[in-house]
């Protein structure tokens, strides 16, 4: 299983981030950013579904940075 997908990047400026916290991991892994909401929304649910055929176990997190992080979604995964 890849956590991080080939053709897509990581922003370290974009405002919305999808992360990944597998059970049992120390960190969570951010697996895509996007710049505004609805591409957050599309590559969250894009992610979800991805995990969810992996049959990984965790929980998938949609974070937005403004002035703080703050967690907007947080999905539960196996």
């Amino acid at each position: 299983m890849s956590l991080v997908p080939g053709q897509h990047h990581i922003d370290p400026f974009a405002r919305f981030e999808i992360v990944f916290e597998a059970l049992g991991a120390r960190e969570p892994r951010v697996l895509r950013s996007a710049p505004d909401g609805d591409c957050a929304t599309l590559a969250f649910y894009d992610e979800w579904e991805r995990l969810r055929a992996d049959h990984v176990a965790g929980q998938l997190l949609l974070v937005c940075h403004d002035e703080a992080a703050r967690m907007l979604v947080r999905q539960p995964l196996g």
